[in-house]
């Protein structure tokens, strides 16, 4: 069903989710405004999307990161092969430059991303067609903050105590809509793919 999201628990370990967030915090210094900015070179809309991101790079400084990064996207193509067939250039992505980054939903700002899709719409080139989000904090280190998925049936999706489970990993396509509530303290790190293709038709 081309609506369905793919979720899986416990994707990740408990280190590679901490691993992730050191990357982070290593990195913290290049890290940029995740704001909503739409159409492009539009004006950042602070009321729609409040984050901090860093990319991770093609050239990681930790190799042990290597290998559940294409774990995710190994799952991503066979869920895309046998569910929805989508149109996805999966070499010209550049892929850990372009369609991976860690996302950091940051308390003291109350941190959020309202209500959105992820096609970039506009682009007159290629345009975003999969998501994959996996969440890397425990559900102990931060408050609020949960993602509501506005799409397919509850048996479909994770529950709302999986949802906030250290590990999961979420799949879905770009179309859907889903949202992000504050974070009323702590921080909320989350791993975001993003997997572009041909202008939808």
């Amino acid at each position: 069903m081309i609506s369905q999201l793919q979720y899986r628990t416990n994707f990740f370990t408990d280190d590679e989710c901490k691993a992730f967030i050191e990357y982070y915090k290593d990195n913290e210094s290049r890290s940029y405004r995740g704001a909503y900015r739409y159409p492009p070179f539009a004006e950042i809309n602070l009321h729609k999307k409040l984050t901090r991101v860093v990319n991770v790079t093609e050239q990681l400084e930790f190799k042990h990161l290597e290998e559940p990064l294409d774990r995710v996207r190994d799952l991503v193509k066979s869920v895309n092969e046998t569910d929805w067939k989508f149109d996805v250039d999966w070499e010209s992505s550049k892929e850990r430059e372009k369609s991976a980054k860690i996302i950091k939903y940051e308390g003291d700002e109350k941190g959020f991303w309202a209500r959105h899709q992820n096609v970039n719409w506009l682009s007159n080139d290629k345009q975003f067609k999969i998501v994959a989000s996996l969440l890397l904090s425990d559900t102990t280190d931060y408050e609020g903050g949960d993602t509501i998925y506005y799409f397919g049936e509850a048996r479909d999706k994770p529950t709302p105590k999986e949802n906030r489970t250290r590990g999961t990993l979420c799949i879905y396509p770009a179309f859907r809509v889903s949202q992000t509530y504050p974070v009323l303290s702590g921080n909320k790190y989350v791993l975001e793919f993003l997997f572009e293709g041909p202008c939808w038709k």
